[in-house]
């Protein structure tokens, strides 16, 4: 049977596959009533039409809901679009910054192997230094025992030899710059001392301090090769000096006793200033060699230390390596300690002092001051 055009508008709007099935449907049924159709089945028939037509604008309707809806995911959709475009130009200009880094690191590497580089020869050079002073550590013990062996010389003959006097005053004369030059030594050591601590202080400086440093080290190669020579040239006079007195025999005093002598006079002298200004100790009385119990005192002198009256006991020692040394000094203390109902202050006076015996002096109450101390 034909049908009507407001049905057919209605069916063109819906989905192909909804319609093809309307349409089957529509054939089905007229194929139905071309049989046979009744009164009842025709209404019957025209009610399922109406059936249909709600159905199918039903289906309109949702159909529009979903264009609708389409509509709005496509919108969704260029907005994600317009998002995922930023976040490309964001990652473009992450990957930018992150190769500008990679290049920052390229060239800290770089500047961390030149530090790395710088380091490596410092260390190299402080290994020079150490071993140089290692070197000069050896040469001053050698020169250590070469002045002990030529003190144990002096020693002998101090017991067994008679000197004239003008050979005597030829070798205090000769000792004596000996002493000095040990004194210039050790002043250069100390200098040394300190610019080593300096270069250590002050990394940047360190190439033209480590100069210095073997320029330093030059001169006290030399100053050691001229203490050398002058103490074989010691040794070689010593030598003439032992041959040509063993035909003596009558001794008119040691050596040792009379380089002692000469250091406890320039002490008389220049100790009670010293005392007073370093140690507390006011020299009421001069200086002088005694005998106290049958023990000879080498300085003795009535003092006030802290408005309380003492006695300054002392014995000179050329050098004072020993505890042994120290025994004489003992002796005396007891002495006057019998005779005199007064405090006492044990003192030794030397050229040089061992750091150890100077450290166990200091423990058991001995003052020691150095010939170099008073100035």
């Amino acid at each position: 049977m034909p049908y009507s055009v407001t049905l057919m508008r209605k069916l063109d709007v819906l989905d192909p596959e909804l319609r093809e099935i309307l349409w089957t449907i529509l054939d089905e049924i007229e194929q139905h009533r071309e049989a046979s159709v009744t009164k009842n089945e025709f209404n019957e028939l025209k009610e399922i039409v109406r059936e249909l037509g709600q159905t199918t604008k039903g289906l309109a309707r949702a159909q529009e809901r979903t264009e609708a809806r389409m509509e709005g995911l496509a919108k969704a959709q260029e907005r994600t679009e317009a998002r995922m475009e930023g976040l490309a130009k964001a990652q473009e200009r992450t990957e930018a910054r992150m190769e500008e880094l990679a290049e920052s690191l390229k060239g800290l590497a770089k500047a961390q192997e030149r530090t790395e580089a710088r380091m490596e020869g410092l260390t190299k050079a402080q290994e020079r230094t150490e071993a140089r002073m290692e070197d000069l550590a050896e040469s001053l013990k050698g020169l250590a025992k070469a002045q002990e062996r030529t003190e144990a010389r002096m020693e002998g003959l101090a017991k067994a030899q008679e000197r004239t006097e003008a050979r005597m005053e030829e070798l205090a004369e000769s000792l004596k710059g000996l002493a000095k030059a040990q004194e210039r030594t050790e002043a250069r050591m100390e200098g040394l001392t300190k610019a080593q601590e300096r270069t250590e202080a002050r990394m940047e400086s360190l190439t033209k301090a480590q100069e210095r440093t073997e320029t330093t080290m030059e001169d006290l190669r030399a100053t050691m090769k001229e203490l050398a020579e002058a103490q074989k040239q010691t040794e070689k006079e010593m030598a003439w000096l032992s041959g040509s007195q063993r035909g003596t025999r009558s001794q008119v005093g040691g050596l040792s006793k009379s380089m002692a002598y000469a250091l406890e006079n320039e002490a008389f002298r220049k100790l009670p200033a010293y005392l007073e200004r370093h140690r507390q100790l006011n020299i009421r009385e001069q200086f002088v060699r005694t005998y106290v119990q049958g023990e000879e005192i080498n300085v003795f002198a009535r003092a006030e230390r802290n408005g309380e009256e003492v006695l300054v006991v002392g014995e000179a020692v050329l050098k004072l390596d020993d505890r042994a040394k120290m025994g004489q000094l003992e002796k005396n203390i007891k002495a006057v300690r019998a005779e005199y109902d007064l405090p006492t202050v044990p003192l030794i006076i030397t050229h040089f002092a061992h750091p150890d015996i100077l450290r166990k002096a200091a423990e058991e109450g001995v003052l020691v001051v150095q010939s170099f101390e008073w100035g």
